[in-house]
């Protein structure tokens, strides 16, 4: 399956799974053993989501120059230096 297709359908049980806790806390109250058990599930769907497509984005590099310096950011760190890119590579 491409990964296009398993995103749609992990995000299906996703919207599934709130649905059904949405539903269970208007049935039975937001702290009933129901509503507590699909709200821990649906946190470990969303985890698996998010493990499962992290990689694609943290691969991603911007690099962008403003002014006399430059901005380079990978992931979540962001370095600046001016104008001398040794330092940084």
């Amino acid at each position: 399956m491409e990964v296009h297709g398993v995103k749609k359908e992990m995000m299906k049980k996703i919207q599934q799974k709130r649905e059904a806790m949405i539903q269970s806390a208007k049935e039975t109250g937001y702290t009933s053993e129901e509503t507590i058990k699909h709200s821990q599930e649906l946190d470990k769907l969303i985890i698996q989501y998010q493990l499962a497509f992290r990689q694609s984005n943290q691969k991603r590099t911007f690099v962008r120059k403003c002014k006399k310096k430059t901005s380079i950011v990978w992931s979540r760190y962001l370095v600046y230096k001016q104008n001398n890119y040794s330092k940084v590579l």
